[in-house]
């Protein structure tokens, strides 16, 4: 009832502070996990900047575009980073380009349209680089989009390119410590060595990668080790060891279906 009288009766002369307002409490809904809200809440912030012309409305939008990232709305998440392109922008500008790049490009990779997601994903490193302030984040945001684009070369089936930009984006974070992006940039290692046909070597790399997610996950981390999993079936049966390789795959197609079972449950 406050926020709406606050909303009516202030727009005109607080239209800035009202927007600013309503963008804290998306985060606030955001935390709490209630994203169709935060949508909503980030929604009345954009429409009074649209209508009074505030040059915050690009990242508000860009907000949004991320909100329904998290509801795995990958259509509606692009559109809304395809319009902050743009839009002004309060922060550096090809920082901002470059995360809305980024978005879209992981939004077309959950959407399996690789070859659109590597456009845009190059554009993403491109913008990251070229930026010239907050120089100490610029890595952080390049190597993400490193880790992103080896996810769009392993739909590709590219190995060489999987390999080419995974090695950097391990070895950064390593250094950083984020255990979670090592276990999967290990995991794509593996892919990339079984299309270029070093199938020990990708069984290594598995290994490794099994062996800190079970350490470092405690356990939490099924969806993972089922797909660690399948990949070790699926070269085991291209060596020979036919038997063993369809067990795994069997297995790790198990723990999937329950995953799945459960996820729909909770839904």
């Amino acid at each position: 009832m406050a926020r709406d009288l606050l909303i009516e009766n202030g727009r005109e002369s607080f239209h800035k502070e009202i927007a600013s307002i309503l963008g804290s409490m998306t985060e606030t809904l955001e935390s709490m996990k209630d994203i169709p809200e935060a949508i909503n809440t980030i929604d009345q912030a954009i429409t009074i900047c649209k209508e009074y012309g505030d040059d915050e409305i690009g990242s508000y939008i860009r907000y949004k575009g991320r909100l329904y990232f998290q509801l795995k709305k990958y259509e509606e998440s692009m559109a809304c980073h395809k319009e902050s392109v743009e839009l002004p922008d309060i922060g550096p500008w090809e920082h901002s380009l470059g995360v809305d790049y980024l978005n879209i490009g992981m939004s077309l990779n959950r959407l399996e349209r690789y070859s659109e997601a590597e456009e845009y994903l190059l554009k993403a490193i491109n913008s990251f680089l070229a930026e010239e302030e907050d120089e100490d984040e610029r890595p952080n945001w390049v190597m993400r989009a490193y880790g992103e684009i080896v996810e769009t070369y392993v739909g590709l089936k590219d190995g060489k390119r999987i390999l080419h930009f995974a090695q950097p984006a391990l070895d950064w974070w390593e250094n950083q410590g984020d255990r979670r992006s090592c276990w999967w940039l290990k995991y794509y290692q593996a892919i990339g060595n079984r299309l270029e046909g070093k199938a020990e070597v990708a069984l290594t790399l598995l290994e490794d990668a099994r062996n800190r997610a079970i350490v470092d996950g405690i356990g939490k981390e099924s969806s993972f080790l089922a797909k660690v999993g399948k990949e070790r079936g699926q070269i085991l049966v291209e060596m020979g060891q036919v038997e063993e390789g369809t067990e795994l795959i069997r297995r790790s197609e198990s723990v999937e279906a329950t995953l799945k079972l459960c996820e729909r449950k909770e839904g």
